[in-house]
């Protein structure tokens, strides 16, 4: 059985894309992850050997070690090597231009400041004209970096989160995910006026996720002083492997990206995991989200307060019209097994 290496900053289970790679390639490869220990729970997937790198020592100290351990696996490889990008990752390449080495870019630069988007964008463009082919997430980010003949669209996978069947009647809300940076408050500000405009309708929005400073705090003080507390409830961060109870309860996935050039090109993972899971999708209308949103599957609206109200008025006014099986079979072809079995694995074989 040829071997493939994989080789991320990433622990191991805590990056999704590459997870999903090895669980439904670990049958057809001898997998081995390098990544770093970062202290989470490690987590164990049969048939795939994990090398971790510990973070003790300087910046300097890691990258040494990083690439000693790298460069020992990569003379051991026989098979496909796969990178998910990182500073000075090209210089493997280098190293070893007789090895077949493909680059992963799950996504650009989405930091608010352009100064940093711009520099960490050009050290991606730098690596991918090193590698034997480059592996985008979609046409946006693959325009982005340049268009080169060897870049490849590898796109967003998703799982089908919950089997349980789906009523349209009162609207129950879902949010999943980061809170920063993505003004999770517009939601709940255009809760507090479809609910003003609306009273009589039922209406209830968990909220699932945490932020890298102090938003949950500031998201639940929000809910208090818009007295929504019988509606609202924030539910903090949750593992992954416990939030289908969620998709269960609820038939309203709420996918809510700033719309900004820099998360344009971005494919937001739960506006798929929603739609698979039989939730009809509320999407701020970014390019990647106009292209799989349809009356079937969802309604879009911009990233204010007041479009979001709207969005749910739109909603509210069709729930009874739903399909089930329409919102589901919408983006079937976005599983996980099917875009790994089509796209990468025909890729690197």
């Amino acid at each position: 059985m040829k071997r493939l290496l994989i080789i991320q900053q990433h622990q191991f289970g805590y990056l999704t894309d590459s997870y999903k790679w090895c669980e439904y390639l670990k049958d057809k490869f001898k997998i081995t992850v390098l990544c770093y220990y970062v202290g989470r729970p490690k987590e164990e997937l049969p048939g795939v050997s994990v090398k971790y790198i510990g973070l003790a020592g300087g910046r300097l100290l890691r990258g040494l070690k990083t690439f000693l351990w790298a460069s020992l696996l990569i003379l051991r490889n026989n098979g496909p090597i796969l990178i998910e990008f990182f500073e000075k990752c090209q210089f493997l390449k280098c190293l070893f231009p007789f090895k077949k080495m493909f680059l992963d870019i799950r996504t650009l630069s989405v930091d608010e400041s352009q100064v940093v988007r711009d520099r960490h964008n050009k050290q991606i463009k730098d690596a991918c004209g090193v590698f034997d082919q480059v592996f985008v997430i979609s046409e946006g980010v693959k325009t982005k970096l340049g268009n080169l003949p060897k870049m490849r669209i590898l796109p967003l996978g998703a799982d089908v989160i919950s089997v349980a069947k789906k009523e349209y009647n009162n609207l129950k809300l879902l949010y999943v995910g980061t809170f920063t940076n993505r003004h999770v408050e517009r939601t709940i500000k255009g809760i507090k006026i479809f609910v003003d405009r609306f009273p009589e309708k039922k209406i209830t929005y968990d909220i699932v996720g945490d932020g890298n400073k102090n938003e949950l705090a500031e998201l639940k003080q929000l809910v208090e002083e818009l007295k929504l507390s019988s509606i609202i409830h924030l539910h903090g961060r949750i593992p992954y492997s416990q939030i289908s109870p969620f998709f269960d309860k609820c038939n309203i996935g709420v996918s809510f990206v700033p719309m900004t050039e820099y998360y344009d090109s971005q494919p937001p993972t739960k506006t798929f995991e929603y739609a698979l899971s039989g939730l009809y999708v509320l999407a701020t209308k970014t390019r990647e989200n106009e292209k799989v949103i349809t009356n079937d599957n969802g309604v879009l609206i911009d990233d204010t307060e007041c479009d979001f109200a709207i969005g749910l008025e739109k909603i509210s006014s069709k729930m009874h019209n739903l399909s089930e099986k329409e919102i589901r079979s919408s983006l079937y072809g976005h599983t996980w097994n099917r875009l790994i079995e089509t796209s990468l694995y025909q890729y690197i074989k």
